[in-house]
């Protein structure tokens, strides 16, 4: 956890790579649909107004999910040893709680 903690903190600064490389990360390059994009390695589109970045992966004995919301500087990341697994329930609800004072 440490290092995806110092991981995502570099993605809010030119640490790893250069403002332009993330800019460009960051923008969408296809569309995946009428609401999302697709860029370098994240999917980008709003939600409740707020540009948010995601990425998610699976295989055989895990799943994750990384939601960040940059201008917010919010990253909710879920990690599970299932291949199975269905964050994005999780993720909502954490987004929610911290985010939108929803419950």
């Amino acid at each position: 956890m440490d290092d995806l903690y110092k991981w995502d903190q570099a993605l809010n600064t030119s640490t790893l790579v250069s403002a332009e490389t993330l800019k460009q990360a960051f923008t969408p390059g296809v569309s995946v649909d009428t609401t999302t994009g697709y860029g370098f390695g994240w999917f980008i589109e709003k939600k409740r107004g707020l540009g948010l970045v995601w990425h998610s992966g699976n295989t055989m004995g895990f799943t994750s999910l990384i939601q960040r919301f940059p201008d917010q500087r919010f990253t909710v990341i879920v990690l599970t040893n299932r291949n199975d697994a269905v964050l994005t329930e999780i993720v909502n609800k954490i987004e929610e709680l911290y985010l939108f004072g929803t419950k």
